[in-house]
Parts: structure tokens; C-alpha cells; sequence
């Protein structure tokens, strides 16, 4: 044989092992162990809020700290990611707002990260509410 063929054939048989081992060499006694998020919420005043509910903050407020909950309480993974839709107003790791403008507001949104696909929403503004959903 030539040895581009041999070439090719240590090349396809990295490529077969690769997937066999990326697909059959995970441990899945370690699986049973891993408990996905159930649910994920922002706390106002210690109340869980439905989604898309409108938090009012005083004009001028420079900074608001997040308050949520993840559960079930024995969630292998706890972490959350959040996202505004406003460049000027950024939200930290921590759940920390900084409002960039004054009085501009945002939809924050919270993300599980244990791939249960789990999010939720709140609407910061400033004044009065336009009719934000009640509390669960």
C-alpha cells in the first residue's frame, strides 16, 4: 500500500476512536447523581414574580442588586447568566444593575446554567408601572 492510503487510514480510525469515546466513554454512574434546575425566579421582596414582571425603581437610581431563586434546593448546578437588552445598563455576574443613563430602563434576563433551558424575566423601569404582572 501506499502511504497516503495508510495516511488516510490512521486518520479515519483517530476520527472513528474520537467519536466512540466522545459518545460511549462518558461515565454514567455519575449522571444519577445530577439534578437539573425545576425553576428559576427573581425575588421582590422575598416573592417569587412572575415572568415578565415590571419592577419600578426610583429616578436616579444608579445601581440595584438582583434578588433570585433556583430550585429544586438540591439543583446539582445553581449558577445563572443574565442578559439586558439595553447597552446601557449592564448587569454583573453577581446580579449587580449599573444604569449607565438615568432613568433609562431594561428587560433583565436570567439564565440557568445547567442546560435546563430555564430563563425568566423582569422589566426595569422608571415611574409608574404600565400594569406589570402580580407577584405568584
Amino acid at each position: 500500500m501506499s502511504k497516503k492510503v495508510l495516511i488516510l487510514i490512521q486518520i479515519a480510525v483517530v476520527v472513528i476512536a474520537v467519536i466512540i469515546i466522545s459518545l460511549y466513554g462518558r461515565n454514567p454512574e455519575n449522571w444519577k447523581d445530577f439534578n437539573y434546575c425545576e425553576e428559576v425566579y427573581f425575588l421582590v421582596d422575598g416573592e417569587k414574580v412572575a415572568n415578565d414582571y415590571e419592577l419600578e425603581l426610583q429616578d436616579g437610581t444608579i445601581t440595584y442588586q438582583l434578588v433570585w431563586y433556583v430550585g429544586p434546593e438540591n439543583s446539582t448546578i445553581k449558577t445563572v447568566r443574565f442578559s439586558s437588552d439595553n447597552s446601557n445598563v449592564s448587569v454583573g455576574e453577581g446580579g449587580l444593575l449599573t444604569f449607565l443613563m438615568a432613568n433609562e430602563g431594561a428587560v433583565i434576563t436570567i439564565f440557568t446554567t445547567d442546560n435546563s433551558l430555564l430563563s425568566r424575566r423582569i422589566i426595569i423601569s422608571f415611574g409608574p408601572p404600565s400594569g406589570g404582572q402580580l407577584p405568584l
